[in-house]
Parts: C-alpha cells; sequence; structure tokens
C-alpha cells in the first residue's frame, strides 16, 4: 500500500509541512504518525497542561486560545493543513500556554510527543525545518494583535473569512455564528450584523452554519489591509524551505558519469 494510502482520504502531502520535507526525514517521520479524525471541538492542547500529541493537520481549522487569569479569552493564532501543533515542542518545552481547539472539523497525523521529542533530538535537521513554521505562526500572531486591536468588526470578519478559506482550499467554510464570535472576540449579534451587511453587499452568502464567499477581492477591501501581511510572510517562508529542500537534493544527489 502507498504511504499516502495509509493515512485517510487526504494523504500526507494535503500537509504542507510534511510535503516540503526531504525523502530523508520523511521516512523517519511517516512510520511514527497516527491519523486521526478531528471532529468540531475537539481539544488538541490544553493550557497549562503537557501536550499530548503533536498534530500535522491535513485537513479543518484550529483556534489556538489565549486566556488570562480573569478568564477573557481571544484567538492569538488559526491553524490549518500549512502547519501543526505542538511547536512548543519544538523549542525544548513540554505544556502548553494556550488552548487549541478545532473550529472546523478535520483530520491530522498526530505523534506522540514522547517520540517526537527523541526524534527531534536525533534529527536536528528536522527540528530546524519545522522551527521554520514556527517564524510563520508568529508573523501571524503579530498581525492577529494588531486586528485585535485596531482592525473594526467588519475588517476581523473578513480577514477570518479569508485565514479559513485559505486553510480549506475552499470558498464554503462550515462555521456558526457562535464559533466566529469566538474567532473574532466579540459579540454573536455583532457578528451576524456585520454578515448581514457583507451578504448585503453580495460579497459573501451565510446561512446558521456555513459562509459561501463569492467575492473574494471585495472581502479582501473589506479586512482593510489587515490580511495579506502575515499572508505574504508564510509564503516567502514556504518558498525559503523549498529552495533549501532543492538545494540539499543537489548535493545528496549522486554524480552522474560523463
Amino acid at each position: 500500500m502507498k504511504q499516502g494510502d495509509l493515512f485517510g482520504a487526504s494523504g500526507w502531502a494535503a500537509n504542507q509541512l510534511l510535503a516540503g520535507m526531504t525523502e530523508t526525514e520523511l521516512d523517519k517521520l511517516l512510520p511514527m504518525l497516527e491519523w486521526q479524525q478531528l471532529p468540531v471541538r475537539s481539544r488538541l492542547e490544553s493550557r497549562g497542561r503537557a501536550i499530548e500529541r503533536a498534530h500535522f493537520l491535513l485537513g479543518g481549522v484550529a483556534s489556538q486560545i489565549g486566556t488570562t487569569r480573569f478568564g477573557t479569552q481571544a484567538d492569538v493564532a488559526m491553524l490549518g493543513s500549512e502547519g501543526m501543533t505542538g511547536v512548543v515542542l519544538l523549542l525544548g518545552g513540554v505544556r502548553s500556554s494556550t488552548d487549541c481547539v478545532m473550529q472546523i472539523a478535520g483530520e491530522s497525523l498526530s505523534i506522540d510527543r514522547r517520540a517526537f521529542q527523541g526524534l527531534l533530538e536525533r534529527r536536528p535537521a528536522l527540528n530546524a525545518y519545522l522551527l521554520r513554521y514556527v517564524k510563520a505562526l508568529l508573523a501571524q500572531m503579530a498581525n492577529n494583535c494588531i486586528a485585535q486591536a485596531r482592525a473594526k468588526i467588519e475588517e476581523r470578519l473578513a480577514r477570518c473569512i479569508l485565514m479559513c478559506c485559505d486553510r480549506m482550499g475552499s470558498d464554503r467554510i462550515s462555521l456558526t455564528h457562535e464559533a466566529l464570535s469566538e474567532m473574532v472576540s466579540t459579540r454573536r449579534a455583532s457578528v451576524t450584523n456585520a454578515l448581514h451587511q457583507l451578504e448585503g453587499d453580495g460579497v459573501i452568502r451565510a446561512t446558521r452554519a456555513s459562509i459561501q464567499l463569492l467575492d473574494r477581492p471585495s472581502l479582501i477591501k473589506y479586512a482593510g489591509g489587515f490580511y495579506g501581511s502575515a499572508e505574504g510572510e508564510h509564503q516567502r517562508i514556504l518558498e525559503q524551505m523549498r529552495f533549501q529542500i532543492a538545494e540539499e537534493k543537489k548535493v545528496v544527489s549522486p554524480c552522474h558519469a560523463p
């Protein structure tokens, strides 16, 4: 059976980090991964607790949620098939400082924390490769801070819808108004009003539990400059990773006889 058939319908290559790895690192990691189905509200990490498994998402959308000591919560990052959970393990940590919850159902290839830590110790090149993703995640978190502090509700909502569509690879996403209100840190009624405005302008079509993107360029304008910066940084990092992999393949390729 082919490797792509071992892990559900999506296949391991649906995750951008796995798809970009060298064959050497992939051959070490793949046998240690287990396929998991992740329903909506599945908890992948819990604040203050040791991470049990790192997940390479094949589909769906997860929120990394920060909480103050008074219980106030806000989304600090969005994860999808471009990345992974458990990044604290790449930095030598064990406990998560946030909760991580699936907002849109999906699938993942997960690895036990102890097995992953051991692999990272034995394969420093793998750790260095995955740390590039942390750089992209930090760029997204910085942009999230700006959006939470400065963006209007319509701008935050437009940005959130665009980011979800990017990660799902689709113009239709399954999200309730309640989930959206959590993701943009505002009241459900405010989200409903903003959705009605976007729908009235012909940018989206919204139902109780789904959103269809009709006019992407207009929605990007609605986001008011709060969408695109982190995405551009992530794309640049991906290109750097691909270039590095291509260069490594040249080095390890056998010389051809003249």
